[in-house]
């Protein structure tokens, strides 16, 4: 019995008897072994039998009940039978052919053509020799050709071919000659033509491709455009015979196909150099990686729908995830295209990219080998300012040895680093209908805290602001470093406090301001997420006062009789309690022996007329202008006047006798002002020190006319502002004048 045949039918009552007599052996051979089993044994090895037993006849049970109320199993045997059958019937028939055809072989017998023989030996001929035979003994003549005519009349029917066929626009030069077009993209690839006849339907040919990596040529005349280590990787992706080949196959099927032969042969080359620009990309960009770039960027290379495509990421700690609309029932447009495009091709989840994809269109407005798509996209109003932003920075080249990863790599970041400059000044300024320019090109605008600034703006990465009541030279600097993706922040002025002002300004930018991806199915708009929307801007206020505050020290210690002094190391007790600024300059204009008094400068202060107003909490002085917004007054001017006493019990030494808030002029630096050597608030300084030497004279003389009671006669004086921001004195005596103390 073949064990790899199915078992054949068994009858029940065959099968029944099997049973049965199996049964009856195991208890013979049990009653016959118990007697010289030991006792304890026993037991165990008669349970043992009768439950084999018990489960033998329960399994027969169960085959029987099947079989007589399922009609299944009738069939299940005819079917294995007529199986059976035919497989017995296959073996015959196999082993019948096997033996037929060796009968065949060797009933095989000689058949000579007797007719043919006799007339060739009696006649001399051979009527039906092959034709093929005879043309190889004679050779028949071609009748003569005139090779110059045909060569013209080809000519002549591919012009009119050409003229019938849609010819794409990415051909550069189209030539016919010797019955041959040659037609391709300068820096790309050509192709050769031809047609299979001279009739109106007859089909095109390809007769040769190759690409521009290929051609001796062409290398010799572009070789300069591409780096010896680009030259290294153009050579190492090179396409092959075995290439070329391909795709003349795959070509000359299209042309056989089509109603439009050229315009598809094209589109293959087109898709081909693509293909190979981003092949030849993506090796540049794995050696810049391994050497100039070894942090924070990758290539990635994807193929998506039978399209490559690379993205070039970048700067993936400086953004911000992208987060999903929380409130019930609302969808955002990322939501959306997921549900609608699930195997849409994504960009990455964190950091900027540049998409490197084939060109969708076939016209001259995509001009290049591949098109690109920046993620996240730069905002609309930058490009309006900068039309040549994009262009310039990420121009995509024409010629496939002009391909560099580098300079889409630097181009991407150029463009987004302008990005970050643009969305950090709209949080930072505010545009208003009175903005004016300057000679220079410096732009007035409004800081959100109400300072009036000059914004210059070098290169779209470069921003240079610096207050209108300021001499400009030591403007603050803000920047986007390219490599570490972060904001950066410089100012000139050498004072440890700007220092620290720009230091802190720098760790808000660092921390506190990411850039927020739209999504990964949507490239979006390029915007910045800031943790705090006023820290940036205060901090920023404050190095621009600083910086003025820190011109006034400098100018003032270049004036005579003008020393800026450190009040606040001898008098700090004093000082604060009258409620001067933290921030204020303290010019000395007078000394004596007890006694100094002060003018005090305090920037971006409410000027107050009285001691009592004074010490009570420091406010911004703010007031509407014609736009509706808020904008920072001119700076506050006192005298202080501070007397040492030495056996004073206190802990301070120092006291404050007096503090008289000078009149307040009119706002410094809102008009268009010419170009001069004294800023407006270093001269409105001059006149400020001027009036505060003159109060300072009459405080010291009530001082000494309270302590020696005598006359004192006083003339009373008053200031106006002109239209330039400078001050004017004006006196007058009138007839009672006198004061007795």
């Amino acid at each position: 019995m073949n064990p790899l045949l199915p078992p054949g039918p068994a009858d029940l009552k065959e099968l029944t008897s099997r049973c049965i007599d199996r049964s009856y052996d195991s208890l013979y051979n049990l009653t016959t072994s118990l007697p010289n089993t030991a006792s304890e044994e026993r037991r165990g090895v008669a349970l043992k039998q009768l439950q084999d037993t018990h489960a033998v006849f329960k399994k027969l049970l169960v085959l029987t009940r099947w079989s007589v109320q399922s009609p299944l199993a009738d069939k299940c045997a005819e079917l294995l039978q007529e199986a059976q059958t035919f497989q017995d019937q296959a073996n015959e028939t196999n082993d019948r052919l096997y033996f037929l055809h060796r009968d065949l072989d060797r009933a095989k017998e000689r058949q000579y053509d007797l007719t043919t023989a006799i007339d060739v030996l009696y006649g001399g001929t051979y009527t039906r020799l092959p034709r093929v035979i005879n043309y190889a003994m004679h050779p028949r003549e071609f009748p003569p050709v005139d090779e110059e005519a045909s060569i013209a009349e080809l000519d002549a029917v591919l012009r009119f071919r050409l003229i019938e066929e849609t010819i794409p626009d990415k051909f550069t030069h189209i030539d016919v000659h010797e019955g041959f077009v040659t037609a391709g993209a300068s820096g790309e690839f050509e192709m050769v033509f031809t047609v299979d006849g001279t009739k109106p339907d007859s089909l095109w040919l390809v007769a040769s491709v190759q690409t521009v990596l290929t051609d001796p040529v062409a290398q010799a005349t572009f070789k300069h455009l591409a780096s010896t280590s680009s030259l290294r990787i153009i050579q190492s992706n090179a396409p092959t015979d075995v290439h070329y080949m391909q795709l003349k196959i795959l070509i000359q099927k299209r042309l056989n196909q089509s109603a439009t032969p050229l315009l598809d042969a094209c589109n293959i080359m087109s898709d081909f150099c693509c293909s190979l620009a981003l092949r030849i990309l993506h090796a540049q960009g794995q050696l810049l990686v391994d050497t100039r770039w070894p942090h924070g960027v990758s290539f990635l290379h994807q193929d998506h729908n039978d399209a490559a495509t690379l993205d070039i990421v970048y700067w993936t700690d400086a953004t911000a995830p992208y987060v999903a609309a929380s409130t019930p029932g609302t969808f955002s447009l990322e939501e959306m295209r997921n549900r609608m495009h699930p195997d849409a091709l994504r960009y990455p989840a964190a950091g900027c990219c540049v998409r490197l994809q084939p060109n969708t269109t076939n016209d001259k407005t995509a001009a290049g080998l591949f098109s690109l798509q920046l993620f996240p996209a730069p905002p609309s109003m930058l490009l309006q300012r900068y039309p040549a932003l994009v262009p310039e920075a990420l121009a995509v080249p024409t010629n496939l040895y002009g391909l560099s990863a580098d300079h889409f790599l630097l181009g991407a970041m150029d463009v987004h680093a302008a990005s970050a400059l643009f969305c950090l000044e709209q949080h930072l300024l505010v545009q208003t209908n009175t903005d004016q320019d300057y000679d220079d090109g410096a732009e007035l605008r409004w800081l959100t805290t109400g300072e009036r600034v000059r914004v210059t703006r070098s290169s779209p990465r470069n921003m240079r602001l610096a207050r209108v009541d300021s001499s400009g030279r030591a403007p603050l600097e803000v920047s986007w470093d390219m490599r570490t993706g972060r904001f950066g922040a410089f100012c000139l002025a050498q004072a440890s406090s700007i220092a620290a002002a720009v230091a802190h300004l720098e760790t808000l930018l660092h921390t506190t301001v990411k850039v927020q991806l739209p999504g990964v199915t949507v490239a979006g708009e390029f915007a910045l997420v800031f943790a705090s929307n006023d820290d940036v801007a205060a901090a920023v206020a404050a190095v621009l006062r600083l910086v003025v505050a820190f011109e006034l020290e400098a100018f003032a210690s270049g004036c005579a009789n003008l020393p800026v002094v450190r009040v606040r190391d001898r008098h700090a007790a004093a000082v604060d309690a009258a409620g001067v600024a933290s921030d204020a300059v303290f010019v000395e204009l007078v000394r004596g022996k007890d006694a100094t008094v002060y003018l005090v400068v305090e920037l971006d202060t409410v000027a107050d007329t009285t001691l009592d107003k004074a010490r009570k909490r420091r406010r911004r002085c703010r007031r509407r202008d014609s736009d509706g917004l808020f904008s920072l007054g001119p700076p506050a001017f006192s005298i202080l006047h501070v007397v040492d006493e030495p056996h004073r019990p206190s802990a301070s030494s120092s006291s404050v006798r007096c503090l008289e808030r000078l009149p307040t002029p009119g706002y410094v630096g809102t008009k268009k002002r010419k170009r001069r050597d004294v800023p407006s608030l270093s001269a409105l300084l001059l006149d400020m020190a001027a009036v505060g030497r003159q109060r300072a004279q009459w405080h010291l003389l009530d001082a000494f006319a309270t302590k020696y009671n005598v006359l004192l006669t006083t003339t009373s004086t008053w200031s106006t502002t002109t239209d330039d921001g400078s001050v004017e004195l004006a006196s007058s005596t009138p007839s009672t004048s006198s004061l007795w103390t």
